[in-house]
């Protein structure tokens, strides 16, 4: 069994809101924790057969910005949002969280964001 870490899914659901965000290049984003929830159940269900697992823990995700300073994110006062500066973050978050893992597993991360972000 691959186990898949908390800091894999965030890094990896922030890279592709930071793809898909180009009108907010610049400025502070406000992301719903409960859309990187919704992501991690969909990567959750279809890595399955692929004999992996997502390890998704809400206290990695609040800790994820002491974790990872440079990355500019925080969590709201009421833990219900992630506040995230996007300016030219996607090179810095591709190198940490997309180089080395597996083609499969990228192509799942992609199509799990489009079905959070339809």
């Amino acid at each position: 069994m691959i186990y898949v870490s908390s800091d894999v899914i965030v890094g990896n659901f922030l890279l592709e809101f930071v793809k898909h965000s180009v009108s907010s290049k610049n400025k502070t984003v406000k992301i719903p924790v409960g859309k990187l929830i919704k992501f991690d159940d969909i990567v959750s269900e279809n890595i399955k057969e692929d004999k992996m697992c997502t390890v998704f823990s809400s206290d990695k995700l609040m800790n994820f910005e002491e974790t990872y300073p440079f990355f500019g994110m925080r969590i709201s006062n009421d833990r219900t949002h992630l506040l995230m500066n996007t300016r030219e973050k996607q090179t810095r978050l591709n190198r940490y969280f997309r180089i080395g893992i597996p083609i499969k597993l990228v192509s799942v991360f992609e199509k799990a964001f489009e079905e959070v972000y339809p």
